[in-house]
């Protein structure tokens, strides 16, 4: 009796299968909706991020550490006045802008020299706040004419950062990138690219090195280098020089871990001043483009 039940219900089962088979079924494509399956997103790397961030705050020392205004002196009797020995008397006028013309250079197809350098702006170039890293700038002189070119604009690191900007000159293009180096942002490579290729490749440590060698020497507590410079102001990132000037004092040789001040000229003009960082027995006066240093 089991056998025969069973029997009939696998006979059945098989008519089914064989009747589904036998008939036409079609599929109306139409009616089926596409289903838009997520790619999935590469994970942030918070490592790489944090390298990044490291880099960047490393850009803000490209010149050293500057965080010292000059601390004005208020005397009845001026440094030459008192016992105070001078020992340098700089006519800053005579390397007025002179860090501009550094021997970094490409020429145009027509043969127009471009020389390259690095200044800093007075303010940030974009409006609102920015870090000190953000004021530093590729300079460009050529035919009387300077152009600007915020460095971290044009920093390329993996794909967490990339920039570029291309001026024209003498009527060709030529576009600027910086590849940083995480581990050594001085080797970070400086790449000009124009009509016929790449004009110009160099680290950015080798710019610091020539920019060292500008302005006048002057050994204190340690030895420095006198730069003085038209002041820049950049507006939405298009920057010009104004005609105030200042001076800066590097550390030498230039490197993350040196000091440097600013001495705005029109602020400090005909007063005496000293720096609690390189000592309070070295006395500076700025008259009228030229630095008298003093000592007790």
């Amino acid at each position: 009796m089991k056998k025969n039940f069973f029997f009939t219900i696998i006979i059945f089962l098989i008519s089914r299968v064989y009747l589904f088979a036998s008939n036409d079924i079609s599929i109306d494509l139409k009616s089926v909706k596409e289903v838009n399956i997520p790619s999935p997103k590469p994970a942030i790397d918070t490592n790489k991020s944090n390298d990044i961030n490291l880099f960047l705050n490393s850009l803000d020392r490209i010149w050293g550490t500057s965080n010292e205004n000059p601390k004005e002196i208020y005397l009845s009797k001026s440094i030459e006045e008192t016992n105070k020995t001078v020992i340098y008397n700089f006519d800053l006028n005579k390397i007025l802008d002179k860090y501009l013309y550094t021997p970094i250079k490409f020429k145009t197809l027509k043969q127009t020299e471009v020389i390259m350098s690095i200044s800093k702006s007075d303010n940030c170039p974009v409006s609102g706040s920015c870090s000190e890293g953000d004021k530093f700038l590729l300079t460009l002189t050529y035919n009387n004419t300077t152009d600007f070119i915020p460095i971290k604009k044009i920093i390329n690191v993996g794909f967490l950062m990339s920039g570029s900007k291309t001026i024209t000159i003498d009527d060709e293009q030529y576009t600027f990138k910086i590849y940083g180096s995480i581990i050594n942002p001085n080797k970070s490579k400086i790449e000009v690219k124009g009509p016929s290729g790449v004009v110009l490749t160099k680290e950015l440590g080798e710019i610091l090195n020539v920019f060292s060698n500008f302005g006048y020497k002057a050994v204190l507590n340690k030895e420095y280098r006198i730069v003085y410079g038209r002041k820049i102001f950049c507006d939405n990132e298009n920057c010009k020089f104004l005609k105030g000037k200042k001076v800066f004092i590097f550390e030498y040789p230039v490197n993350q871990n040196s000091d440097y001040f600013g001495i705005d000229e029109t602020s400090y003009n005909g007063k005496e001043f000293y720096f609690e960082s390189i000592g309070r027995n070295y006395i500076f006066k700025l008259l009228n483009g030229i630095l008298t240093i003093g000592k007790n």
